[in-house]
């Protein structure tokens, strides 16, 4: 089947001026048979992101507060403005990789009445920080189709970075409003619902971010504070680096990953090494004390 379905593109924004140019570029630029239309709701930037949008004469801008901002709520704004049969979720610093992106990321929902929603690969950007390679390993090679719900939706593979689903399965079953993770949550209600999800390894975008040590605490207290929202507990009640031989063999981890990825020297090892510890320990902290409420 040709890929002539409309597909609607929603962008969630604010304060994406370095990227977005080129985000919105790309998707111009897509090889795609059918109609895109391209849709960017902006929460409050105060940089260029606005201006540069409005650029490109096929984007629709919708303008909220800050304070009307919602992952999940954020998300159903746009699914409602829409009017293609399939919407496109991709975040405001995601680069598509190739021309045949979109074409690639529509296909087993052309193919398979069944298949509710796919994801594509999310690719570090060369210069990011050795941590964000790692934290996005999971869309290397996930399972290509999931059919069963789980109790714990961590367990569900989806991302709404860069995903795609069917309109009307979106407005049927709206995502939830939460600080972080709402599309697993939603991937896990479809998949109870009868559909699957499917993985394309070919559908891939750049995304990586260049976080402070406050950035991956805020991060993670982010996702601690919506397991919180979900009624789910945490699989320790001290972040996970507490005492001495943890601390140790998170070292001896990240040691032996930085090692083996780039092949570089006991030094420069040690360096990344040092610096992954530091950004995870961020990341336990914040997510634990989002969790407890703090």
């Amino acid at each position: 089947m040709e890929d002539k379905a409309k597909v609607s593109i929603v962008i969630r924004a604010k304060n994406e001026e370095s990227l977005i140019g080129d985000c919105l570029q790309k998707i111009r630029d897509q090889d795609y048979a059918g109609t895109v239309e391209t849709i960017l709701i902006d929460s409050g930037s105060h940089d260029r992101t606005v201006d540069i949008a409005r650029t490109f004469a096929s984007v629709r801008v919708v303008e909220i507060l800050p304070a009307e901002f919602n992952y999940g709520e954020t998300l159903n704004l746009g699914v409602r403005l829409a009017t293609g049969s399939y919407v496109v979720a991709l975040s405001a610093h995601c680069v598509p990789l190739t021309n045949q992106w979109l074409s690639n990321l529509v296909v087993p929902l052309n193919r398979d009445s069944r298949v509710g929603g796919t994801f594509g690969r999310q690719v570090a950007w060369p210069d990011a920080d050795y941590i964000e390679e790692f934290l996005l390993g999971w869309t290397e090679k996930p399972v290509e189709v999931q059919d069963t719900p789980n109790s714990d939706p961590d367990q569900i593979l989806y991302s709404n970075a860069n995903s795609c689903f069917r309109r009307n399965l979106a407005i049927a079953y709206p995502f939830e409003r939460l600080s972080f993770c709402e599309d697993r949550v939603w991937a896990n209600r479809i998949l109870s619902v009868g559909s699957t999800i499917e993985y394309v390894a070919d559908a891939a975008v750049y995304h990586s971010h260049k976080r402070t040590f406050r950035g991956y605490y805020q991060m993670g207290y982010a996702i601690g504070r919506a397991k919180r929202e979900m009624g789910q507990s945490i699989k320790v009640f001290r972040p996970r680096w507490y005492g001495i031989k943890p601390f140790r063999d998170r070292f001896l981890r990240w040691y032996y990953l930085a090692s083996r990825r780039y092949g570089s020297g006991r030094f420069t090892s040690m360096k990344i090494a040092i610096k992954s510890l530091c950004q995870e320990i961020s990341i336990d902290t914040g997510m634990y004390l989002g969790w407890r409420g703090k």
